[in-house]
């Protein structure tokens, strides 16, 4: 099983941050795309709309405590993995929200670099989104 760790502090608080990230039902940030919500809460799918085909995500756990969600993607990867399971936390850095979104897969037919490499990209530019979001509704 692979793992990856991507975390960036963004220009926003901790809390906007969360309110932002534990809105599983709301891609405002995510510009352009369609997305469809089926139930609420944990187990809640959002399926998003993606110019590569549909991309359903689940929600398998929210702690407003710790400010962590998780979320699988059983149908629609965007990359050659199984076993897919991502992890997003939100923490303090200095007044500052830092968001870590890290996940765990299994390679499927490429390199897990090469994979890695992918992710990385795709979750470095929902965060510079996320974070002009914010910075917007400031």
């Amino acid at each position: 099983m692979a793992e990856l760790d991507v975390s960036r502090t963004l220009d926003a608080t901790p809390e906007a941050l969360w309110a932002c990230i534990r809105a599983f039902d709301d891609l405002r940030w995510a510009r352009g795309v369609q997305v469809e919500i089926r139930g609420e809460g944990v187990g809640q799918v959002r399926i998003v709309d993606r110019p590569y085909g549909k991309v359903h995500e689940q929600l398998t756990s929210l702690d407003e405590a710790a400010r962590t969600l998780t979320y699988t993607v059983p149908i629609g990867l965007p990359f050659p993995v199984t076993d897919y399971e991502a992890r997003m936390a939100v923490t303090e850095d200095g007044g500052r929200g830092r968001l870590s979104w890290s996940c765990r897969f299994e390679p499927d037919g490429a390199s897990e670099d090469e994979i890695a490499r992918g992710i990385e990209k795709k979750f470095l530019g929902a965060m510079r989104l996320i974070e002009d979001l914010l910075k917007r509704e400031r």
